[in-house]
């Protein structure tokens, strides 16, 4: 066992998610950033209930980042910004509702404090222009996620 490792034990039977688990646990021991680690294999369910809970306003405090399998997910609340590189994607989805006030620099299309809608796709497959993407967001919260980079001469 690794020293300064702890361990918290919880039924199999529960009421919440060992993500949720965690998360919870991350906050009373005081963090200000957490980095989740998932497959993205598995179940559909848990993987949408998963990426959701990331935007749980009770984890507003934290700077929520996670990979899952070979994509990158921020929560970005307020302001972020994302170092990659040109041509790397990244899409910005609303999450609980509208996000309002969103201004990205950095980005072949640019928003400039406009509202992303749940059920639109309008912050779908912007495109890195340099090594550096800001993303500000005035009222709501956006998931931005960026898949894995396709292998050059892959079919799109």
């Amino acid at each position: 066992m690794c020293t300064g490792t702890r361990i918290v034990r919880h039924p199999v039977a529960k009421d919440a998610t060992d993500l949720e688990l965690a998360l919870d646990e991350a906050l009373a021991l005081g963090a200000r950033r957490v980095l989740v680690i998932a497959s993205g294999g598995g179940r559909l369910d848990h993987l949408a209930a998963s990426l959701l809970l990331l935007g749980a306003e009770r984890y507003a405090a934290l700077e929520l980042d996670a990979l899952v399998g070979d994509a990158v997910v921020h929560v970005v609340r307020g302001e972020r910004t994302f170092r990659g590189e040109p041509g790397d994607l990244v899409t910005l989805l609303p999450l609980g509702g509208a996000a309002e006030g969103v201004t990205t620099s950095g980005l072949e299309y640019p928003l400039a404090g406009e509202t992303l809608d749940p059920g639109s796709t309008r912050g779908v497959s912007n495109v890195f222009l340099a090594g550096e993407a800001h993303v500000t967001v005035a009222s709501g919260l956006v998931l931005a996620i960026r898949p894995p980079q396709e292998p050059e001469g892959a079919p799109k």
